[in-house]
């Protein structure tokens, strides 16, 4: 039963103790049973056939047990960073899914694809290629948005020895961009829906209470993945469920989202939205076809891929503007590691320079401190300006025009801090 619950050595060991030492109790035999649905695997068995019987409930959707949660994504245990937590629990639990079994470890591990860090350390070069050229052929028919984009970033860099990779990750392209957020009823703005429905939910009972935001976010994409992901497999309508989530579920996510940015405040609720993820997912792929471009070969791969090609059907094609560099739902707390072109930081610069300080001196910097970093140079500019306009304004002829503290908004002042260009 452990190994159907794909159960790791560690879930196993307290159960193994008891049992070696005397006979289970009737309440101890519940507990068991109890522990062993509190597992993704047990949970995508419950939900299909729920589906297929017409009959989902929110507790089904959103189980309300911590340790669900730890078998999804990992154990947070002292990270307080995406990149610890990623090279700490999460990493040893896409291994232990993957040593489980290859195929259905491998479905699991890729719904932690909320960020690229969690990614990097699926044993995908482990894995049997049949296994994972069939993996990527279930979800370029019927996967959810993230596990698909997590397929492509976790093969692109094994294409020189995996050449047989590159048709997949050609139709997981094709499946991820044949989605059109203006329909509404497309797969962007349903993993949108099903994020908000479950972030809410996990707030709502402060299941993860005590962890950073980043963790809530990764356990709650990974749970509306797993959900959308059962939705396409079983062909069902969700129509009704989609035209409840905001007005039942949008306020406590909304709500939390802003209570996090107090402490993670790059990343804004209002980034949920489907054309948003799109332009996320665009950013995304555009970044690790640079990083593996010597890997894409010469064919259509590399079209839609490269940042430098102007190809009809390449994602630089379909970029707006700096939307696919806006950070990501677990970036909140993580400073910009983009630096600013050449020619929008001349833009910063001239207006810094303006003789007295206005709202309008800081526009330039205050609008891509979201996206790309300050660095120190600038971020001393920045202070030396205030200091000596002792923190004032002049020309705020509309009495609408926020203050400083306003203007020099919350992510401005968390990039300048980063590099220490502003005291107390």
């Amino acid at each position: 039963m452990a190994n159907d619950a794909a159960w790791s050595k560690k879930d196993r060991q307290h159960w193994n103790v008891l049992i070696a030492e005397r006979p289970l109790t009737d309440a101890e035999v519940g507990a068991l049973h109890e522990d062993l649905e509190n597992s993704p695997i047990r949970f995508v068995d419950r939900l299909s056939k729920a589906l297929r019987a017409g009959e989902t409930s929110i507790d089904l959707l959103v189980p309300d047990n911590r340790r669900y949660y730890v078998r999804l994504v990992g154990e947070i245990g002292i990270a307080t960073t995406v990149q610890e937590h990623a090279h700490g629990g999460a990493a040893i639990n896409a291994e232990q899914l993957v040593a489980w079994d290859e195929r259905d470890g491998l479905l699991l591990a890729l719904v932690t694809g909320a960020h690229s860090n969690f990614l990097s350390v699926i044993p995908l070069n482990g894995i049997s290629k049949a296994i994972v050229i069939e993996v990527f052929g279930l979800l370029a028919d019927s996967g959810d948005m993230l596990s698909k984009l997590g397929a492509v970033q976790v093969a692109l860099p094994l294409l020189t020895e995996s050449p047989e990779f590159v048709e997949p990750i050609e139709k997981l392209l094709d499946s991820i961009f044949k989605e059109d957020p203006n329909t509404e009823t497309d797969g962007f703005s349903d993993l949108s829906r099903l994020f908000i429905f479950v972030d809410s939910e996990l707030s709502r009972r402060g299941v993860l209470r005590g962890v950073p935001p980043f963790y809530r976010r990764l356990a709650s994409f990974a749970q509306a993945s797993l959900i959308q992901r059962q939705i396409l497999a079983e062909g069902v309508d969700p129509s009704d469920f989609r035209n409840s989530i905001e007005k039942r579920f949008g306020p406590q996510f909304y709500s939390q989202s802003l209570a996090d940015m107090r402490i993670a405040p790059r990343w804004h609720p209002d980034l949920i939205h489907a054309d948003q993820l799109k332009q996320e997912f665009i950013g995304r792929l555009l970044g690790s076809g640079e990083m593996f471009k010597d890997k894409l070969g010469e064919g259509r791969l590399l079209e839609i891929l490269s940042p430098t090609s102007e190809h009809k059907h390449g994602l630089k094609a379909l970029s707006e503007a700096l939307k696919p560099y806006f950070p990501g739902s677990l970036e909140g707390n993580t400073p910009p590691s983009q630096h600013i072109p050449e020619d929008m930081l001349a833009v910063v610069y001239e207006q810094l320079a303006e003789p007295e300080l206005s709202t309008s001196s800081f526009i330039a910097a205050v609008n891509l401190a979201n996206v790309f970093m300050i660095e120190a140079d600038l971020a001393a500019k920045i202070s030396e300006l205030l200091q000596k306009g002792r923190y004032q304004l002049h020309k705020v002829v509309d009495t609408r025009e926020p203050p400083l503290s306003g203007m020099l908004s919350a992510t401005l002042l968390f990039s300048i801090s980063q590099v220490g260009g502003i005291g107390q």
